[in-house]
């Protein structure tokens, strides 16, 4: 019987040194190479990815090239855009991928909408950091933007970052799965959207959502056996880079939940990977999230890998 297996892509399965179009397109055509050794004939895959660097950059693009008469494109927008760039990279390369194994290359991009609630309180106190690192505080074509001073690094923008309530798309994901095609949504944690006081109006919002999150969010609609999210390291570490780190190999859903409580990871990248994983083993307790590299993801088929998250140990 075939899995259904849902995989998170980190930024460096997208962008690894050349930030060109032809040089992303390069990492992505070695990631689908990787990806691909999943078998899409034996399992059902769907791809989630993330976007922060492409944003950043077409976000750069709008407040400098912009003009009266070509105002910027909102960060609402350049998510979409990205969703759609991205998106097809990975289409493209994985219809060629499974051309040349002679496989029929049924692949699909659906761009996806996140239902958040405008009284997230991630709206009162953005702290999500996008786009490059400045030695000042600056104005961005007199746009209300909010800055944050990083230790030795600079000042960033920072954006909200709500929790994902809904994944608007879902059916539509879903019977393409039951249709036999990969599919690839939710990218950069998808396009974020509130309802109106009437809750028939959807209303775009600026902000990032978490893409680990929204990933988690498609993999628990889906009923998924296996999430895989990918990281830049083979495995999770308690006390990162200390004398008494340690790494994590297997771990229970309870045990997960406590080093979270207890402040084990830090805030940045790691946390969100976190909560997501305890978030969908307590929906899916017979499932299990696998969290290490790209590079490993070849060995997950065969063997153990990775820091694995079950309901109990």
């Amino acid at each position: 019987m075939k899995k259904r297996i849902v995989i998170a892509l980190g930024g460096n399965a997208i962008l690894d040194k050349d930030a060109s179009e032809i040089g992303q397109i390069e990492t992505i055509r070695d990631t689908v190479k990787l990806i691909m050794s999943l078998d899409p004939t034996q399992n059902e895959i769907v791809i989630t990815h993330g976007n922060g660097p492409q944003v950043g950059n077409l976000l750069l693009q709008q407040i400098f090239g912009s003009s009266e008469n070509n105002p910027p494109l909102s960060l609402n927008t350049c998510v979409s855009m990205t969703q759609g760039s991205i998106g097809n990279w990975l289409q493209n390369e994985i219809t060629n991928e499974m051309n040349r194994e002679n496989l029929d290359p049924k692949v699909v991009v659906i761009p996806t909408r996140v239902l958040v609630s405008s009284d997230d309180k991630a709206f009162i106190n953005p702290e999500k950091p996008i786009g490059p690192f400045y030695k000042e505080m600056v104005s961005d074509h007199k746009e209300n933007h909010q800055y944050k001073f990083f230790e030795d690094r600079g000042w960033r923008r920072v954006v909200a970052s709500p929790e994902p309530l809904e994944i608007l798309e879902i059916d539509a994901i879903e019977k393409m799965i039951e249709n036999g095609y990969i599919v690839i949504c939710g990218g950069g944690g998808g396009s974020a959207y509130v309802r109106d006081s009437h809750q028939k109006i959807l209303i775009p919002k600026d902000c990032v959502i978490d893409k680990d999150l929204v990933a988690e969010k498609i993999a628990s609609n889906l009923k998924a056996d296996i999430l895989i999210i990918l990281t830049g390291v083979n495995n999770v570490y308690l006390n990162y880079k200390e004398s008494n780190e340690t790494i994590l190999k297997k771990v229970s859903v309870k045990e997960l939940r406590d080093y979270i409580e207890d402040g084990k990871f830090e805030s940045g990248t790691i946390l969100p990977k976190m909560k997501a994983a305890v978030n969908f083993i307590t929906n899916n307790p017979s499932s299990q999230v696998v969290i290490t590299s790209l590079e490993k993801v070849s060995e997950i088929s065969k063997h153990e890998v990775g820091t694995i998250v079950v309901s109990e140990l």
